[in-house]
């Protein structure tokens, strides 16, 4: 290797100096003793006066190769991979949400002309998750209407204290009416099951809302609230006299429920979006892929 030749020829140029000065020493009268580097100047030796092949590389000290570093060689082929790695440390657990999606449905019943409901993302950013429940009417003549026909099924209205949600409405829907959006609509035997027959919808109508962003409802307390068919002669409880939900639970202490629904009556057009429907303990958030439950 090159690093050898270099030290080899060096190492040489030294041998043969001694050489040189024991035969001009022996021509002077010199006696024969050993020459060492005491004998020879410094820097008088050049590698030139020592012939090639003289010294190998076996003859060199490790020290003396050690000294000296040569160029760097060709990088080698990359190795093995090594072994996997330990588990990580388990992640925090998820909410409790429940998968309420097979409960949740267009209530075709409840449906006139072109009125739609629809699962979907958007719009803006919803108070929960990612989505939210579309709804559509075109005209005054439409009616949509997306619920719950099975889990509310013999509930007493009177174990109703909390009913909220959030609804999108836009500037063109504002146009027609400040109020004009998504009913909560609640459908009851104002008798409860003990009497045969009876049947009535328990209606939230809301409030001014904001165009264009999303505004929070609590109807657990305002006086929004009316009845339809049986149940108006007990209560009083019409759209001309709205009520709150305590009166209703006072005036129908018997009542039970059929099913709770989101929809959007016969008045004006409207395209929106309902979000994070609150019954009890319970929301119920509205995603493109389903309804989940998650208890507060």
């Amino acid at each position: 290797m090159q690093v050898t030749k270099v030290l080899e020829s060096r190492l040489l140029a030294v041998v043969a100096g001694a050489a040189v000065v024991g035969i001009l020493g022996a021509g002077a009268g010199w006696s024969a003793a050993t020459i060492t580097s005491a004998n020879i100047a410094n820097n008088t030796i050049k590698s030139r006066d020592v012939k090639d092949g003289t010294i190998r590389a076996k003859d060199l000290s490790p020290a003396l190769i050690a000294g000296m570093r040569g160029p760097a060689g060709p990088q080698g082929a990359a190795g093995a991979a090594g072994a996997a790695g330990a588990p990580g440390a388990a992640g925090p657990a998820g909410g409790a949400g429940t998968y309420a999606g097979p409960h949740w449905s267009i209530i075709d019943r409840n449906v006139m002309k072109n009125g739609d409901s629809y699962l979907r993302s958007g719009p803006g950013t919803p108070p929960k998750g990612i989505g939210s429940l579309g709804i559509r009417t075109g005209d005054g003549a439409d009616k949509a209407a997306f619920g719950n026909q099975v889990d509310f099924a013999g509930v007493a209205l009177s174990s109703i204290s909390t009913v909220k949600y959030s609804v999108y409405t836009t500037r063109e829907n504002s146009d027609l009416s400040t109020a004009n959006g998504p009913n909560v609509a609640v459908e009851i035997d104002p008798d409860g099951p003990a009497v045969t027959g009876g049947y009535s919808t328990l209606v939230y109508v809301p409030t001014a809302l904001t165009a264009n962003a999303w505004t929070d409802l609590d109807a657990s307390t305002a006086k929004q609230w009316y009845l339809t068919r049986d149940a108006t002669p007990a209560t009083g409880c019409i759209q001309s006299s709205y009520c709150t939900l305590a009166q209703v639970k006072t005036s129908l202490p018997d009542a039970t429920l059929y099913t709770v629904q989101l929809g959007k009556g016969r008045d004006f057009a409207f395209s929106g979006a309902v979000d994070a429907l609150v019954i009890n303990n319970d929301t119920y958030d509205f995603e493109p892929f389903g309804v989940t439950r998650t208890s507060n």
